[in-house]
Formats: C-alpha cells, sequence, structure tokens
C-alpha cells in the first residue's frame, strides 16, 4: 500500500496531460493555469497546519522515502536515515509529524526523525495493550523515545538481528 504524499498542483500537473483519460473526458478543455490555481486551493485545504511549516516541505520525497518508484523502492541506507532524521531533528513541526505518523499508523518512511521499524516497534506495543498512543506521545515529547530503537517484539527483530 503506497503511503500519503503531500504532492503540489506542480507535480500533480506535470504527471497529468490534456488526453490524460484517468484524470479528464476527451471532449473537456482544460486551461492548465486555472487547473493549477483550482489544485492549489484545494491542496492548501487538505494540507494540515503543522506540514506547512515543516522542514521537509519541498524537498524530494525520496530523501524520506527511498525510490519514487514503490514497485522497486528500496530500504533507505544506514547514511540516509540518518541525513533524514538529521532534517527532522531541526523541524519545528517535529511533534506534529510524530502525533499524525502515530495517530495514522503511517507503516513507512522517515517520519519526525523515526523510521519504520521502529514505529512497527511502537504499533506492536500499543496493539498489545504496553502503552497506548497517548503515553507514546508523551515519551516522544519528553525526549524517551530511543529506546523504542532497540526494543525486540517478535522474532522478526530477533531474526533480522542475526543477518
Amino acid at each position: 500500500m503506497p503511503e500519503k504524499r503531500w504532492v503540489n498542483a506542480e507535480e500533480f500537473l506535470r504527471n497529468t496531460s490534456d488526453d490524460d483519460s484517468d484524470f479528464f473526458e476527451p471532449e473537456d478543455t482544460v486551461d492548465r493555469e486555472e487547473l493549477k490555481d483550482v489544485l492549489t486551493r484545494y491542496l492548501e485545504l487538505l494540507t494540515p497546519e503543522w506540514h506547512k511549516k515543516a522542514a521537509c516541505v519541498g524537498m524530494d520525497d525520496s530523501i524520506f522515502f527511498g525510490n519514487k518508484d514503490i514497485e522497486v523502492r528500496p530500504a533507505l541506507t544506514v547514511s540516509e536515515i540518518r541525513y533524514a532524521k538529521s532534517i527532522c531533528l531541526s523541524c519545528e513541526a517535529i511533534s506534529d509529524c510524530f502525533n499524525h505518523a502515530i495517530t495514522s499508523r503511517e507503516r513507512y518512511g522517515i517520519w519526525a526523525g523515526i523510521s519504520g521499524r521502529t514505529r512497527a516497534r511502537i504499533f506492536a506495543l500499543i496493539d498489545s495493550g504496553q502503552i497506548t498512543e497517548k503515553e507514546i506521545l508523551k515519551e516522544f515529547k519528553d525526549g524517551k523515545i530511543d529506546k523504542y530503537e532497540k526494543v525486540k517484539t517478535s522474532i522478526v527483530d530477533i531474526y533480522d538481528e542475526e543477518e
């Protein structure tokens, strides 16, 4: 399942054309500038306020999610993860980003400096009743989230460590 993306009107228009049968009916004529304006306003309504002040706004998604092609998207390398995390750590929207990632159950990518693997561990703990979303959000705000990067919650984690 592809992750949610924050798309801008320019990117959308670059990836569509007037004869794109999935979006436009053949008899439609489209003023692309007018469509760009409408899409920009629509996407601004959909974009949460916290995201507008995020350090990642305008950056290439591949920094946080790997290859743009979801079918061949590789895992990020350790250095790529460190780079993405460094961007997150300087972001004024980091708490809101983490809140979104946890409450929306974001599985992929780096959100608020936290990898998908770490969030999977947190989700497993939440699902098993060992911690609540509210408690994990408080721990994040208190700077106590690092302990979840080393927690083993399943045989998969143990297997991954042995490789």
